[in-house]
């Protein structure tokens, strides 16, 4: 219990007592610094060497190595959004500021410098994955996360607007490079209001609403691996829930088109789960499955998000074929069993083919041309059909 927990600290949620109050209570505590004013705020409350005495009871300090921008592309109007990486000597930056904050000074003498240096060891780095950029631009172009997030921002200062009226435009247009921003929402307003009523750090202008998700969703990250609890600001967590229920509500979608697929395309009475779980599978033959599986999982990957699964592999199945292509397997094996013999594109069937058809015969017809049909009709059928024919 209470093993881990990581804070990425905001001077005005997270005091000093609450980061002893945590060290009191776990084993570790990781706290994310972001800010150049971060160092500066805890050693005033605690001291220099009071903040390192900390780390002999669970603390450890991160750094961020990495910021995310919203800026535009070479002087044109559009808005780009990225992630800009800071070098490998960002720790060393800054620590040094933070030391010329604290005191006050330009420059660091011989003592501060020192000091400087020594945070600069002890400073552990936390960056944002490349990936995590990706992961918000689908939330934004195919999922509309941030709509959700704005939704519930403007709840809790109860403002009457809301984002599913389509009169209200907040809208990103996906180019080549970046994108273009439209709105007719007064959101510097917003902002101005959510900060009066204490919301310091919620976001309404559109790049500081991604910027605020691509670092919530690093730190996220982070946590998972850490094994960690996640201690952010009022504002922060309205943006994690969002992006949680999304998650969940994903998966559920998913979850329904797989079995709607399983069902309607594999076997109408068993799915690939109990194929194994109460056929009696091998490793060898779950392997084999998996295997078999490659071209399809990357047909698969190459399909918009949004897309309905079954339709998909359905216009698949039917695009540019020959007739024949188009069957499934159990009638192109009992037009072979039935002793018809000749099919297009492939010639007098012989004996030992029907025994191996739905790995053989459809890579024949596909003349080197993959579609998805060959792995549901062939090894996916196959897998399953044993439960399906007793």
């Amino acid at each position: 219990m209470f093993n881990s927990i990581t804070i990425k600290y905001d001077k005005q949620s997270h005091t000093l007592g609450n980061i002893v109050e945590c060290l009191l209570f776990y084993d570790s505590v990781c706290l994310i610094i972001d800010n150049r004013t971060d160092l500066p705020t805890l050693w005033s409350k605690i001291g220099i060497e009071g903040l390192e005495r900390l780390m002999d009871y669970g603390l450890h300090l991160y750094v961020a190595t990495n910021m995310p921008g919203c800026g535009g592309i070479n002087g044109k109007s559009e808005d780009v959004y990225l992630v800009s990486a800071f070098s490998y000597s960002m720790r060393q930056r800054v620590s040094e500021v933070a030391v010329k904050d604290f005191y006050g000074v330009e420059t660091l003498d011989a003592v501060q410098q020192k000091i400087a240096n020594h945070y600069f060891d002890i400073f552990e780095e936390f960056t944002i994955p490349e990936h995590v950029r990706d992961a918000v631009h689908d939330d934004i172009y195919t999922y509309y996360v941030h709509k959700e997030i704005l939704q519930s921002q403007l709840r809790e200062i109860n403002s009457p607007i809301s984002m599913f009226d389509p009169r209200n435009k907040y809208e990103f247009k996906r180019l080549d490079q970046g994108f273009v921003f439209d709105t007719n929402i007064r959101t510097g307003e917003l902002e101005e209001q959510a900060h009066a009523l204490g919301f310091h750090d919620m976001c309404f202008r559109h790049a500081s609403l991604l910027n605020k998700m691509t670092s919530l969703y690093g730190v996220m990250e982070f946590a998972a691996q850490k094994d960690s609890s996640l201690s952010v600001t009022p504002a922060e967590s309205l943006i994690i829930s969002c992006k949680q229920k999304n998650i969940i509500s994903r998966y559920t979608q998913e979850v329904q088109q797989i079995a709607d697929f399983e069902k309607y395309e594999v076997s109408e009475f068993a799915d690939i789960a109990k194929a194994i779980d109460d056929g009696g599978k091998t490793i060898d033959e779950i392997i084999e499955l998996l295997d078999s599986a490659q071209e399809f999982k990357q047909w698969k990957s190459s399909l918009p998000n949004e897309s309905d699964f079954l339709l998909e592999y359905r216009e698949a199945l039917q695009a540019n074929l020959p007739w024949v292509q188009r069957l499934s397997g159990k009638i192109v094996r009992f037009i072979i069993s039935s002793g018809i013999g000749a099919i297009p594109f492939v010639g007098t069937v012989a004996g030992p083919i029907v025994s191996g058809f739905d790995t053989f015969v459809v890579d024949k017809w596909q003349h080197g041309l993959w579609k998805p049909a060959q792995f549901v009709n062939g090894s996916l059928k196959k897998f399953t059909e044993i439960m399906e024919e007793v």
